[in-house]
């Protein structure tokens, strides 16, 4: 009986090992995956500087492709920034900081691996227009269903 159920446990011993090592396997085949498709993944990478060749600060940047945002991000302290990941295909990136001209460039082919784009920005030189709309309270307001 005794040796039974020794019989036993050990069985049970080498079912949890065995379990184990499936899902360390499985976890190791999903984080190969991910490292593989991770590199041949595309991106934009660049640097945004102002007119005085400094670099801009928080500067947004969106990757269009279609008319679709595939991917922004803004410029770290030093101006440079990357969009990642990306499809191969072509696309046009608009570069924007308050107080300063907007830039799109287009037609930028994204093929593996990355490509460089740096963008200068200047500062606006006068006031742009800006479309003032009153608020005005409607006629008849809707009941708030109290």
């Amino acid at each position: 009986m005794v040796a039974e159920l020794m019989g036993l446990s050990i069985l049970l011993t080498e079912c949890r090992y065995s379990k184990t090592e499936e899902m360390i396997k499985a976890l190791i085949t999903v984080l190969i995956t991910l490292a593989a498709l991770r590199l041949h993944a595309q991106e934009i990478m660049g640097t945004i500087s102002d007119e005085k060749r400094e670099p801009v600060m928080n500067a947004s940047i969106m990757a269009y492709q279609g008319g679709t945002l595939k991917g922004s991000t803004v410029t770290d302290f030093d101006g440079k920034y990357v969009v990642k990941p990306l499809d191969t295909g072509i696309y046009y990136v608009l570069f924007t900081y308050p107080g300063y001209d907007s830039v799109l460039i287009t037609d930028i082919p994204v093929k593996k691996g990355s490509i460089i784009i740096n963008a200068g920005l200047t500062r606006y030189i006068e006031m742009r227009k800006c479309t003032l709309i009153k608020y005005r309270n409607p006629l008849i307001s809707k009941p708030t269903g109290r």
